[in-house]
């Protein structure tokens, strides 16, 4: 037995193997070229990587798309033509592949978008939302269209940047038709980078396929719409933003709002110049002193006034909470969506007069104020009275708001 093992041939394969010496960073530009030139060899992705200053051999360009082939990243040429040529993936002119592994730390810097179709009323035509949400702050926007189209998608931008509190520096969108062409262009134009998911990956897309579990369930099967009148939907759905975003705990924050734990990370961060650091239409402080409150403040000439009248702790079915910080929160949330109803936020407040009956609840009325005013500072007036129109009323808040037009 022992001599015929030793006439066995012995294995040539080499007792030490010389491990690849390539980074991580030369196999995502390989990964990256060919999502983008589906039909290209070795050879050719090759020569382009040399091009942009990749030090890159053919044979390890060749090496490289094996391995992503075994792992299934990279579909062969032949398996494409085998398939058709619709196989292969068709060339966009701005959007790019998701790099592997690259996930947002800051927050605008990847937001995801996503569309959401609901029926509110079965009988009536079903409504395509477009969602918004950052994965770092679980800041969310939404708006509602009849149709899920590239160009609503493009108006939709003007909606996401103007509601998002930061700079929007990337889109991450899945390939639906939707979000391309007249879309892409837009992202373009406005210097966002657009990054599209490699097929069949919706894992990658979570953080809004999520959110949008919220908008079907907390809002559209909870929050009784009175019609499917588009315009009036849309406030309906800003005043719900505006109550996920400033007042819905969330346990991914550690149980704080995401305005919360945004005001937080711009504490710990100096804020960087973009879009958003110095809006146009936010009033000029007048304040003579500093405070958490300010003493006066400048109206752009431009800006349309919206005078609300006082709100008080009565819930839509009539009904008066017992207690002062249950009548207070509950008159804010009405200042809320009355100012969503408007098309305006929180932000866009510049006068406040609160009115209360009994000092004794100032400490509980501060904490419910700070609350939803978070780090907004409009001008303010606090009166002491002697009653409301009803006894039982024990606090009323008056409002007046200003956008640029």
């Amino acid at each position: 037995m022992a001599d015929r093992n030793r006439l066995k041939p012995r294995s040539r394969r080499p007792h030490t193997l010389r491990r690849p010496a390539r980074s991580a960073a030369l196999v995502v530009a390989v990964h990256e070229t060919r999502a983008d030139y589906p039909m290209w060899g070795k050879a050719k992705i090759a020569v382009l990587l040399r091009r942009h200053g990749h030090a890159i051999s053919e044979s390890t360009t060749g090496r490289i798309l094996k391995t992503l082939m075994e792992r299934g990243a990279v579909t062969p040429v032949p398996t494409l033509r085998r398939n058709g040529p619709r196989a292969a993936r068709r060339l966009r002119p701005y959007a790019r592949r998701l790099p592997r592994g690259r996930k947002p730390t800051s927050p605008g810097e990847i937001v995801q978008l996503d569309t959401l179709t609901v029926s509110p009323h079965t009988d009536r035509p079903a409504i395509k939302q477009f969602t918004a949400h950052d994965p770092v702050t679980k800041w969310t926007c939404a708006q509602a269209w009849r149709r899920a189209t590239a160009h609503n998608a493009k108006r939709f931008l003007d909606k996401l940047q103007a509601d998002m509190p930061f700079p929007i520096e990337a889109i991450q969108v899945d390939g639906g038709s939707e979000f391309k062409a007249d879309f892409e262009t837009e992202c373009q134009r406005r210097g966002i980078d657009l990054f599209e998911l490699p097929p069949r990956s919706p894992k990658l897309n979570g953080h809004v396929e999520r959110n949008n579990g919220a908008w079907r369930y907390e809002f559209y099967a909870s929050w009784d719409l009175p019609d499917d009148n588009l315009d009036h939907v849309n406030r309906w759905i800003d005043a719900f933003a505006d109550e996920f975003n400033t007042f819905r705990p969330h346990q991914a924050l550690g149980g704080h709002t995401p305005a919360e734990y945004l005001a937080r990370h711009t504490a710990e961060e100096p804020p960087h110049g973009g879009r958003h650091a110095e809006p146009s239409h936010v009033p000029r402080d007048r304040s003579p002193a500093a405070g958490r409150l300010r003493a006066a403040i400048e109206v752009p000439e431009n800006a349309k006034l919206t005078f609300i009248a006082g709100q008080v702790g009565i819930d839509k079915d009539g009904n008066v909470p017992a207690d002062f910080a249950a009548q207070a929160d509950l008159a804010w949330r009405n200042c809320i969506a009355v100012l969503a109803f408007n098309s305006m936020r929180i932000k866009d407040m510049v006068k406040i007069t609160h009115f209360i009956t009994d000092p004794a609840n100032l400490p509980a009325y501060n904490e419910v104020r700070g609350k939803y005013l978070g780090e907004e500072r409009p001008a303010s007036t606090l009166l002491i009275v002697a009653g409301l129109t009803r006894p039982d009323l024990l606090v009323e808040v008056e409002m007046v708001a200003a956008i640029q037009c």
